[in-house]
């Protein structure tokens, strides 16, 4: 056993402070549960829990247009292939009749050379131009197709408008975000657990979540594990998805998570 120097020996601030210290590090580890004994005593701790949709995205403008129909509404339900935003191109459909009328055009020109060049009436070479004359007409109404298609915002996947992000009549740039929207119909459970937890928690175990806005319980069911564990927290983000079909559910509600102790199993 060391003897401290007199120049060292604390004072009695000091050795008051180092004492406190030394009782609130014991409390502190003899609340942290024994990794060697196996055992996590969840209920001694509150694990909240979020609702996040399985899918969503910000719809954005492919083209510069004035937006002639805004279709639906911040909150509005949708379903997929349904059109939600639609531009103003008559100056791309008009584009599209002069292509229809210049392939219709190329397209009898390189028929009448074709009889001529059986005839011999003229060479190899002038057929040639008129054949690729046609192609290039027929090229340039596939673009002003493609260009006449993004006139039209259409949803990828049923679901529900977050967040409108622009008016009817308004004028956009390529780019700018639209709408915000979701799939309301596929909502997980996110929720972040000690990472020691995996030892036990997997996939397919059962849970039980307490809805804060809907004041109800619903059953859920580990469904994904983050390959990662955060090196600091020492933690890992869970997904669970609840059982049966709840319309009252809705993106962003949280809850009190239910985990059943280690060995309980499911």
């Amino acid at each position: 056993m060391s003897v401290l120097s007199p120049r060292f020996a604390p004072g009695p601030k000091l050795g008051l402070g180092l004492l406190f210290l030394a009782l609130s590090l014991g409390a502190v580890i003899a609340e942290e549960p024994s990794a060697s004994a196996g055992h996590t005593p969840i209920g001694s701790m509150e694990i909240r829990a979020q609702l996040v949709p399985l899918r969503y995205t910000t719809l954005g403008a492919e083209m510069d247009g004035r937006i002639s129909l805004l279709a639906v509404r911040e909150g509005d339900s949708f379903g997929k292939g349904e059109i939600l935003v639609r531009f103003e191109c008559s100056t791309q459909k008009a584009q599209l009749d002069r292509s229809e009328v210049e392939v219709a055009a190329a397209r009898k020109s390189h028929a009448a050379k074709e009889k001529l060049f059986h005839l011999n009436a003229v060479g190899e070479l002038d057929w040639d131009l008129a054949l690729s004359a046609v192609e290039r007409a027929e090229a340039e109404r596939t673009a002003t197709k493609t260009l006449l298609q993004k006139c039209q915002v259409v949803a990828p996947y049923a679901g529900r408008v977050a967040d409108q992000r622009v008016q009817a009549q308004q004028f956009v740039r390529a780019g700018e975000p639209l709408l915000d929207i979701l799939d309301d119909r596929n909502l997980e459970l996110q929720f972040i657990v000690p990472s020691r937890w995996l030892v036990w928690l997997a996939v397919g175990t059962a849970v039980r979540v307490a809805i804060d806005e809907t004041g109800r319980t619903y059953d859920a069911r580990v469904s994904q594990v983050a390959p990662r564990i955060d090196p600091v927290s020492q933690t890992v983000k869970i997904v669970a998805v609840i059982s049966g079909d709840h319309p009252e559910l809705l993106a962003g509600m949280s809850g009190e998570l239910t985990v059943p102790e280690e060995g309980s199993g499911p």
